[in-house]
């Protein structure tokens, strides 16, 4: 009788055991897609003919998953154009009054009386002069403009940098290969180091 209840009780555990939803096994790590052997970008890497930007390529990974990175991107990539488009206005007419005093130069060198040619350039000189005091606060800005360009061009780099080493640093971890087939090799040099030793020696 007492070993029908074992033998029961036994049953009974492993019908229990069955029923137990089985432990997803953990995901393993995902390999980037430019660094996949497999993958277009990785065959470009072994290509000699065209040099792999893998900083770029791992960057433009994160910014396909991470929303305010891409949000970011958008964000820098639109720049250039309102750039272009808030300095048109100035560009256009400082374009047309260096034209002018370009124009008047030229004009000026054409007077044969030496006299009269000195007194307008001096109206010209003065006149230049003041135009450019007149727009000193618009090169001002452009210089401001031009200095954030380059801040935000090299902070762009910076943060290239510091997102994508995170993850080469996690593939070489996790992906980093054995020494087995190194010291596979070794040992079969050395087997035909000794062979071909003691051929010398007969």
């Amino acid at each position: 009788m007492r070993t029908s209840l074992i033998v029961i009780a036994a049953i009974g555990w492993t019908l229990v055991a069955c029923d137990r939803p089985q432990q997803p096994a953990a995901p393993a790590p995902e390999t980037p897609k430019a660094l996949q052997e497999n993958s277009d970008v990785s065959l470009l890497r072994m290509s000699k003919s065209r040099d792999k930007d893998l900083v770029e390529d791992l960057y433009k990974e994160l910014t396909e998953k991470r929303p305010e990175l891409n949000e970011l991107e958008t964000a820098i990539g639109e720049l250039p154009e309102k750039k272009a488009d808030s300095l048109k206005p100035f560009d256009a007419y400082n374009q047309d009054n260096n034209a002018y005093y370009g124009s008047a130069d030229r004009h000026v060198s054409q007077i044969r009386d030496s006299v009269l040619r000195e007194k307008i350039k001096t109206l010209i000189a003065k006149s230049e002069s003041a135009y450019k005091d007149k727009v000193a606060r618009h090169s001002s800005l452009i210089d401001a403009i031009n200095a954030k360009t380059a801040s935000l061009e090299d902070l762009h780099l910076a943060l290239k940098i510091t997102k994508t080493i995170a993850v080469i640093e996690r593939y070489q971890n996790e992906h980093i290969p054995g020494t087995a087939p190194l010291q596979n090799i070794i040992r079969q040099y050395e087997k035909e180091i000794k062979k071909t030793d003691s051929l010398i020696k007969e």
